[in-house]
């Protein structure tokens, strides 16, 4: 139950209401900052040594999704709604570093898919309150296009994301696993070349190299 509190309904509800507020740069720089999280979180909860490659691969790589989504980052004034909006995705990305580090103690039990079964089962419940459909006409009016994305988001997206993501901190610890949450920006960024027809610059091809560096650092014993 906290894992799905944490992991998926805390989470997507402080992430959703802080993006309306801020700018989706902001949004993603701010994610960017759960593997922080993590390295405390690990110390205090779980009692890990953190090495200096590793926090140092953190911080490197978190320099380089900064360069690949560098933009208009406004609203940082002290009392304005994009500055609320900040700090709600703060909560988004704390809530995400706990729910990755927590994981790890359940995991010494149960299995990967079992942990997944749960915690997918219980947020859908949570979620349920939520379900009515505001829009003039009801769920007739919702396209097939509509139906399809959401059941691919909610097959692919999370259930098969958060599952293989459950196997990775089983594994590799949620450390490590973390670390490759930087590489989500960057695939964004260059899937939108073929499907978005957008250009990618020089600055964030230098990103996307700074974020694989502090991985392979962090990664490095």
């Amino acid at each position: 139950m906290g894992l799905a509190l944490l992991g998926t309904f805390l989470n997507r509800i402080l992430w959703a209401i802080g993006l309306t507020m801020t700018t989706a740069s902001n949004s993603s720089l701010i994610m960017a900052t759960s593997p922080i999280f993590v390295l405390i979180a690990s110390c205090l909860f779980l009692r890990n040594e953190v090495t200096l490659r590793a926090a140092m691969g953190i911080l490197i790589s978190f320099l380089g999704v900064f360069l690949v989504i560098r933009g208009d980052w406004k609203g940082w004034e002290i009392g304005s709604d994009a500055f609320l909006g900040n700090l709600i995705t703060i909560g988004a990305a704390i809530s995400w570093a706990l729910f990755t580090v927590f994981a790890k103690r359940l995991l010494r039990e149960y299995s990967n898919l079992k942990v997944t079964a749960y915690v997918m089962l219980i947020s859908t419940i949570l979620y349920l309150p939520f379900l009515p459909n505001d829009k003039a006409g009801g769920w007739l009016e919702i396209s097939g296009l509509a139906w399809l994305s959401v059941f691919y988001v909610g097959i692919m997206g999370n259930c098969l994301g958060y599952f293989l993501w459950i196997v990775g901190i089983k594994n590799i610890g949620p450390l490590r696993t973390v670390l490759y949450s930087y590489l989500m920006p960057v695939t964004a960024i260059f899937l939108a070349i073929p499907f978005l027809e957008e250009r990618v610059t020089t600055m964030q091809v230098c990103g996307a190299s700074v974020v694989l560096g502090g991985i392979l650092l962090a990664r490095s014993k």
